[in-house]
């Protein structure tokens, strides 16, 4: 009797360990999942003029920014621009947001691009850098507590000096 007392916690216990070990793998997969989510969209706006009023190859002293770069209140798609297939700066970004299905579930991707300072905090004029926040969340993806969904959150600064 004590041996399948034994055994039978044994057997609890190894079904425990696999237990947490197959939450820990899911969960790897899903941030995986959200962090490749939030570069690809960083690698697509990157790839964008920092500005539409600014021009490749600036160099040289600080530019003046009233001259080649969007007022913050007017940052986030041009007339016309109502799709990512459309924008053609990096701050068409901003106000984005989307549903992207996946083998994983539905996540939904808001996008923020703000000017930064040069120690990356918001600022309310124009900088020579702006900064992407993409935020994502998933129905799957909380930690301990069911009905608060965990927001991951990736942020990329592109300086007018890049393109």
């Amino acid at each position: 009797m004590a041996v399948m007392l034994v055994v039978s916690m044994l057997v609890i216990n190894a079904n425990k360990a696999t237990m947490v070990n197959g939450k820990f793998v899911i969960e790897h997969e899903y941030e995986a999942a959200v962090a490749n989510m939030a570069q690809d969209f960083i690698d697509e706006a990157k790839v964008h003029m920092f500005d539409e009023l600014s021009t490749p190859g600036m160099g040289g002293p600080i530019p003046d920014l009233d001259q080649i770069a969007t007022a913050e209140a007017l940052l986030g798609p041009d007339a016309g621009e109502s799709t990512r297939a459309n924008f053609d700066d990096f701050d068409d970004f901003d106000g984005y947001t989307e549903t992207v299905n996946t083998i994983h579930g539905e996540f939904e991707i808001s996008i923020r691009v703000r000017y930064v300072d040069i120690d990356q905090n918001p600022s309310a004029s124009r900088t020579t850098m702006k900064q992407i926040t993409v935020r994502l969340t998933n129905e799957s993806l909380f930690k301990d507590d069911p009905d608060s969904l965990t927001v991951y959150q990736f942020e990329f600064v592109k300086s007018i000096y890049s393109d």
